[in-house]
């Protein structure tokens, strides 16, 4: 079992090995901070630019509005002519296709598209919009909330297979009723940010809650690129072209090289070779102790049974006989020392004072009856 020693050197040790812990944990708290700060901030830009780039989608189906509306009577070729000028102008180009949809009442659908720069997807002028609910629906809320561009919820592109939202906006003639419709390429859209401004490590999922004629609809998923086991997530809910939408980037070890985890990892190796070091030193020192102690303790033993042999050897000695230390207090005496002497027994024992002995002997006339007290105590003190 451990005694007091060992457990003062285990404590000694527990003690280090916690406060290692928790100064190595701080530290890695603290990387683990600025990482996540760091990575808050690319999030925060990254969003931005991607609301931005989502926004000037947006601008191809106002600019052609423009043009409608400026218009007795569009031709195709100035819409497509158009459509081009604008691709052409824009920085940022994430649109698939572009359309001109006319109100049409006997057609099934109530809507058709009269011009578009799509042959064979969605915003063909061959594919009925039955056949696409969610570009009809588009339609239909853009006329209800006329004037603002509606962000619908994504289908896939037949040409491409990508994930596209067809974005609407009501608009006329002159003469009629129409609509502008789009559709914004979200994977073009994505494969922009990440081949200019996304970094190693991060990855985005967009979900969104688009409007419809009997408000938002359920949420859906847009972008899903998934990180494995991403350390740091940082979610934005933002509100573009009437849809709802949850922009969130994931972050692991990769991104900046990941928490900067070596000052915490110095910490806990130095701190734990400092505590063992600290432990093996003090056990070293509570040994070397206890060694002391058991010398001092044999020695005295060794004494104690050297003074009982004295006193053995003065009991029998005759007549009377003492033993002083060196501050002349009575150390040792044997049994026949008080009365040799004339002292009183209960005056004679261990720890009386040579100048106790002395005051005794002249107040007793042992230095004649007439002696000075003092000045006898004091010249016979002075002359041992």
């Amino acid at each position: 079992m451990l005694g007091i020693r060992g457990l003062i050197a285990v404590a000694v040790a527990v003690i280090g090995v916690a406060g290692t812990f928790l100064a190595s944990e701080t530290l890695r708290d603290e990387a683990r901070q600025s990482w996540q700060l760091e990575a808050t901030k690319t999030a925060g830009a990254l969003t931005g630019t991607l609301l931005n780039w989502l926004e000037e989608s947006y601008a191809p189906v106002s600019g052609l509005a423009t043009l409608v509306e400026n218009s007795d009577n569009v031709s195709e070729n100035e819409f497509l002519n158009g459509f081009d000028s604008l691709e052409a102008r824009a920085t940022a180009f994430f649109l698939e296709a572009a359309a001109l949809a006319e109100s049409a009442v006997e057609i099934d659908g109530d809507w058709q598209i009269r011009y578009s720069t799509d042959f064979e997807g969605a915003l063909s002028t061959k594919t009925p919009l039955a056949e696409y609910p969610e570009v009809l629906e588009a339609i239909r809320v853009a006329k209800d909330r006329f004037g603002e561009i509606i962000l619908a919820r994504p289908i896939k592109s037949d040409p491409t297979g990508a994930t596209v939202s067809p974005v609407a906006l009501g608009t006329f003639s002159k003469t009629e009723e129409l609509a502008l419709v789009g559709l914004v390429d979200y994977r073009e859209l994505i494969e922009g940010l990440y081949g200019l401004l996304v970094p190693e490590g991060a990855s985005v999922r967009v979900t969104g809650r688009f409007p419809e004629q009997g408000g938002p609809g359920p949420e859906r998923d847009i972008i899903a690129n998934r990180i494995d086991r991403p350390q740091f997530s940082v979610p934005t809910r933002t509100v573009s072209a009437g849809a709802e939408l949850k922009i969130i980037w994931d972050f692991d070890e990769r991104y900046s090289g990941g928490p900067d985890q070596e000052l915490a990892n110095l910490t806990m190796i130095s701190g734990l070779i400092g505590s063992a070091v600290l432990s093996l030193f003090l056990a070293f020192l509570l040994q070397q102790n206890k060694t002391i102690m058991m010398r001092v303790d044999a020695a005295t033993r060794e004494l104690s049974q050297k003074e009982a042999q004295l006193r053995l050897t003065l009991d029998y000695m005759p007549g009377g006989m003492g033993v002083t230390d060196t501050d002349l207090n009575l150390k040792l005496m044997n049994t026949g020392f008080a009365e040799f002497m004339g002292y009183p027994e209960d005056m004679i024992k261990p720890g009386v004072s040579h100048e106790a002995i002395l005051r005794y002997m002249a107040e007793n006339g042992y230095f004649g009856e007439d002696a000075d007290i003092d000045e006898e105590v004091e010249n016979r003190m002075e002359s041992v």
